[in-house]
């Protein structure tokens, strides 16, 4: 009878830590896929910005050198 209640008491207390840990570890991955999407679209909106500065350098004057530093 002790033996059944203490073993009960464990299943208890193991299914309660498993969930716990399991909302947490669905919780910190939300926030990782969350962060990895901003980074994403900032990565995406930096490279379309610098882009566009570049064709918007190369149409003011064509003539230009790209790349002025030559690697000799």
């Amino acid at each position: 009878m002790l033996a059944q209640r203490n073993q009960n008491s464990y299943t208890r207390f193991l299914r309660k830590t498993y969930s716990s840990f399991h909302f947490l570890f669905l919780y910190t991955h939300a926030l990782r896929v969350i962060a990895m999407v901003v980074l994403v679209s900032l990565s995406i909106a930096h490279m379309h910005y610098f882009v566009s500065d570049i064709n918007a350098l190369v149409a003011i004057n064509p003539s230009a050198d790209p790349w002025p530093i030559s690697i000799k």
